[in-house]
């Protein structure tokens, strides 16, 4: 039984790793696209509202500072993969990473 939730474990991330790195960062708001940056090369802050700011750094993508309360879309840390998301749902944006393969791996 422990070895099979081990090798699920390992499963997964495997899964993981093997999602390609993303090339551009899609800035949603209220379902709308505001901003669309390679991440070869972006650095610092791409996006900045009067809600919530977004910063690229070596190809990572996160969320640094946001107005809401329970701050979940800053928590989701840095974002590589493509499919990766930060969703600030009472600021209604949305942050996802897309490639030439977008897949999506939950867990």
């Amino acid at each position: 039984m422990f070895a099979a939730l081990i090798l699920a474990a390992a499963l997964l991330l495997g899964l993981r790793f093997a999602v390609p790195r993303a090339k551009e960062a899609v800035i949603s708001v209220g379902g709308t696209e505001v901003a669309r940056v390679a991440l070869s090369g972006a650095k610092g802050v791409i996006w900045n509202d009067s809600h919530l700011t977004v910063e690229a750094e070596g190809g990572a993508v996160r969320v640094t500072s946001a107005d809401c309360p329970d701050k979940l879309c800053v928590a989701a840390g840095d974002l590589t993969r493509a499919g990766d998301c930060a969703v600030c749902v009472p600021n209604r944006t949305v942050v996802r990473l897309v490639g030439r393969n977008s897949v999506v791996v939950t867990y």
